[in-house]
């Protein structure tokens, strides 16, 4: 298997996405109120398919995968879709596999909580790890919590930014390593109060 990693920063200089940016790929961390103005849709679904292909940016073929999200809840943006393909840069197709440093990745029948910004990929979460949520269900509680893409607890959006707390060690059951987290609904709230 070939595995190509391809840096943010070179990949738009080298396949020409003149629609985007350089830092569109992976851009700056970003005060909380200026992911939510930033993106163009943000709702919550599952994963129910990924199909990987390669696509031609200018002269360039790179590997993009098709996320399509059902069981929408739609907290930004207009969509009367029961379901909604999000395309990201990397995947496999064959042999060839392309991973992109600080772009978020899906997982099958995982719910999350998507910040989606249109592009040349039409959807996409160029927004980096900041524009990924996980929905877990904190068994404790029996509530739906939220956690970053890699799994540390959102705890709280202070002073305009969002607070994580720390994973406790791989032996810990979910029941601790979500306790404090915010529900969805919590965290809901927090995006609503922001919006025009």
């Amino acid at each position: 298997m070939t595995i190509r990693t391809v840096v943010g920063a070179l990949l738009a200089i080298c396949i020409g996405l003149s629609a985007a940016p350089a830092h569109a790929l992976t851009e700056p961390d970003l005060p909380f109120s200026a992911l939510i103005e930033r993106a163009n849709d943000i709702v919550v679904g599952t994963v129910f398919e990924m199909t990987s292909m390669e696509r031609f940016f200018g002269d360039y073929a790179r590997v993009v995968t098709d996320v399509s999200l059902v069981d929408l809840q739609v907290v930004k943006g207009e969509t009367g879709d029961t379901e909604m393909v999000v395309t990201q840069l990397g995947g496999q197709v064959g042999d060839v596999m392309e991973w992109y440093p600080g772009l978020p990745s899906f997982e099958m029948e995982r719910r999350y909580l998507v910040f989606l910004v249109r592009t040349d990929l039409e959807l996409a979460v160029p927004i980096g790890l900041q524009g990924l949520y996980v929905v877990e269900s904190d068994p404790l509680r029996a509530l739906d919590v939220v956690t970053s893409a890699n799994g540390d607890p959102v705890l709280a959006v202070r002073k305009d930014r969002v607070e994580f707390g720390a994973v406790p060690e791989a032996s810990a059951d979910a029941g601790e390593r979500l306790a404090g987290a915010m529900t969805l609904a919590q965290f809901l709230k927090e995006i609503e109060a922001r919006l025009d």
